[in-house]
């Protein structure tokens, strides 16, 4: 063999490597949809609270819409802990979802145990925080 197939391989290698180390931290842009999730899924659990407080849903179906957005959440939170940022601004912005996205976990937990009222108005915060996170002002 010549020496050109080994030139480009190294040159492959130097590529995907300069991609690896640039391309995988996120910007604060990139952040932005994983809160919008969180915020979509803190509004469901929300709507959920306020059809069960006012009798218009089964008590198995507002089980499982707040089972399935606390699921939603711990989902968006798991994929938040595993992402790398690119700079200070969008750490800020990684760490601020995260604690708005758990609070919102929290207040799920609150409507499970039967605390309602009490959890309605934690997610609303916590969906006051998640929309200016997601750019949703």
């Amino acid at each position: 063999m010549n020496g050109r197939p080994r030139r480009v391989n190294a040159v492959a290698v130097a590529l995907f490597t300069g991609m690896a180390l640039t391309g995988c931290a996120a910007t604060q842009a990139s952040i932005e949809p994983m809160a919008g999730n969180a915020l979509a899924a803190t509004r469901s659990a929300e709507l959920s609270i306020r059809l069960d407080l006012a009798g218009r849903t089964f008590p198995t179906t507002y089980d499982v819409q707040l089972g399935d957005m606390a699921t939603q959440l711990a989902n968006t939170i798991s994929q938040l802990e595993q992402t790398s940022t690119a700079d200070a601004a969008a750490e800020r912005a990684r760490t601020k979802t995260l604690a708005a996205s758990r609070d919102a976990v929290d207040a799920i937990h609150l409507a499970q145990s039967g605390h309602d009222v009490r959890a309605e108005k934690d997610l609303h915060a916590a969906a006051d925080k998640l929309a200016k996170l997601a750019g949703d002002q």
